[in-house]
């Protein structure tokens, strides 16, 4: 079986470097595609190796990409703002038109409801929490027109430069503190279900929703915003810590908030399948999906059911077990996933650092049942980082 290595990568980059001379060195490591962002969250990067600049303080969820208008008209008020690293109508052309010259797979880390300025720009389509915060990152799939942005982009990306595969990143909701940074003021420790119901999304767009199927929405809005002005008031103590399970969610708020979530779920699976559908209509070839592998307790916060979902994709990215762990663990995990998706083991940064421990655990991964690696990130790396990349090769060469 061909086992697959992609390295994640930023466009500048690739594109700093020199879109060619990055491609070699891709090559050189035996690496057979490359994961490029077209569309992307804040964050700040390090970048050792990096001619033009050692540090990039990013912007606050840009594209890297020139829209095609068409796409979003009639879809949706939402549109992608470019970022000021984009050199030209052709940039985001040129990088996908070489990287599939060069015979590697293209595929496109896409970022879609992570982003403070589609927030800030357009908060009648981000989330909002009980208690009335418009959230200041968050799109939120039960808004009409934050799934058409989704849909659009999707279709501008997919038609116009014809990708290999996509990465379905930020397609649901997050929980609690997701995209609020480390800079809060304040004693913020909650209990866990305090937390748990403090990330959950009570727009018109789910209190409508859920109304519609036969949820009391608005009763349950209510009582979840009197139950957390009084909790949030009072102190934590250390034996504050029940957890959120199934059983609570059944009976919490006069059995009213297990339902509200369900019509969450089935709103967020749908639209992971509606975008899927619509990418393979508009491709010129067969794409592969991939998603970084759902887990079933995280459906009741995130709304990705993966039962759902795992249909969809033809790979999952995950973390590899640690080289002690016990014999069978990858072939366990793979269990849940359907015959033909592949699981990739998803290596970070922090993991490059030390060969002599990260190798012997990719060996392990692969001994395992593992069909291949996904590397964060080109451009990210000291060279003995990358080296270590190069020294694995044999597990995908």
């Amino acid at each position: 079986m061909k086992r697959e290595a992609i390295i994640h990568a930023y466009p500048w980059t690739l594109t700093d470097i020199g879109l060619d001379k990055a491609l070699d060195e891709i090559e050189e490591a035996g690496l057979t595609g490359i994961c490029v962002t077209p569309h992307y969250h804040i964050a700040n990067y390090f970048m050792p190796t990096n001619p033009r600049r050692k540090f990039y303080f990013g912007e606050a969820g840009r594209a890297y990409f020139v829209p095609d208008e068409s796409r979003y008209q009639g879809r949706t008020i939402m549109r992608p703002h470019v970022s000021a690293i984009v050199e030209g109508e052709r940039y985001f052309h040129q990088i996908a038109e070489k990287v599939r010259a060069r015979g590697l797979e293209l595929h496109f880390w896409t970022v879609y409801f992570y982003s403070h300025e589609r927030a800030r720009d357009y908060p009648q389509c981000a989330k909002v929490d009980a208690l009335g915060h418009v959230h200041p990152s968050d799109g939120n799939p039960m808004n009409p027109h934050a799934r058409g942005y989704a849909l659009a982009l999707t279709e501008d990306l997919v038609a116009n430069y014809e990708p290999d595969g996509v990465h379905l990143e930020s397609l649901s909701f997050h929980g609690y503190g997701h995209g609020m940074g480390s800079g809060m003021k304040g004693f913020t420790e909650f209990r866990p279900r305090d937390r748990f119901l403090l990330g959950l999304d009570f727009s018109q767009d789910s209190i409508a929703e859920a109304s519609r199927r036969g949820v009391d929405a608005e009763t349950l809005h209510r009582a979840v915003r009197e139950y957390l002005e009084r909790a949030i008031t009072e102190p934590t103590n250390e034996g504050d810590t029940e957890p959120v399970t199934e059983s609570w969610l059944a009976e919490a708020f006069d059995a009213r908030l297990m339902p509200y979530l369900l019509a969450q779920q089935e709103m967020v699976s749908s639209l992971f399948e509606e975008v899927v559908a619509l990418a393979k209509r508009v491709s010129k070839h067969p794409l592969k999906f991939s998603i970084t592998t759902p887990s079933e307790s995280g459906r009741w916060e995130t709304g990705v059911v993966p039962s759902r979902i795992l249909p969809l994709v033809q790979q999952v990215h995950q973390v590899p077990p640690e080289v002690s762990s016990p014999r069978g663990q990858v072939s366990e995990m793979k269990k849940g996933l359907p015959p033909a998706c592949k699981m990739l083991g998803r290596i970070g940064w922090g993991q490059l650092v030390d060969p002599g421990a990260i190798i012997p655990a990719m060996e392990d991964f692969i001994q395992g049942g593992g069909d291949g690696f996904t590397f964060l990130t080109y451009g990210l790396l000291r060279p003995s980082q990358w080296e270590t990349i190069r020294r694995a090769r044999h597990l995908w060469t």
